[in-house]
Formats: structure tokens, C-alpha cells, sequence
């Protein structure tokens, strides 16, 4: 039981790293973008990350919605991993 605990929270701190890097690489292209071309230079690059996967017709509520999600997961992971162990575990 032990090793699956070290093994979850080792996929849990690699994960919030990984979204955290995402985090600083999409407001770092964000502000780029926006200091360069203005704002529809951003919004031409979120169109253009948010349409890299999947071609469906772009609009802001969907984008917002899923960067919204994955704000969520990363402070969901990050506020359990800052949790106290109960005591006796």
C-alpha cells in the first residue's frame, strides 16, 4: 500500500509540474503576443492552440471553459498535495 502511495503522489507532483509549465508557457506566449501584435494577435494564437487537436468552430465561451477546467485540476492538485496527513498515518 505504501509503494501505491508513493507512486500516486509521485504521477501527482510530475503532473503539477507539468501544468505548471503550461501555465507559465501560456501566459508567457500571452503577454508576447499581446505586446507584439495586440489583441487580435492573441486571439489569433488561442485559436490556434485551442484548434491544434480538434477542428471545430472556435468560440471564446468554449476556450474560456476549457481553460477553466485545466486551472481547476492544477489547484485541485496543487491544494492536495499541500493537505496535512491525518494523524496516526
Amino acid at each position: 500500500m505504501t509503494a501505491l502511495w508513493i507512486i500516486l503522489g509521485l504521477f501527482r507532483r510530475c503532473l503539477l509540474w507539468l501544468l505548471a509549465f503550461y501555465w507559465v508557457a501560456f501566459v508567457g506566449f500571452s503577454i508576447r503576443y499581446l505586446v507584439a501584435g495586440g489583441p487580435t494577435a492573441v486571439v489569433v494564437w488561442y485559436r490556434h492552440i485551442s484548434e491544434a487537436p480538434f477542428r471545430w468552430q472556435w468560440h471564446w465561451g468554449t476556450f474560456l471553459a476549457g481553460q477553466v477546467i485545466v486551472l481547476a485540476v492544477t489547484l485541485a492538485l496543487w491544494m492536495f498535495g499541500r493537505r496535512k496527513p491525518a494523524v496516526g498515518d
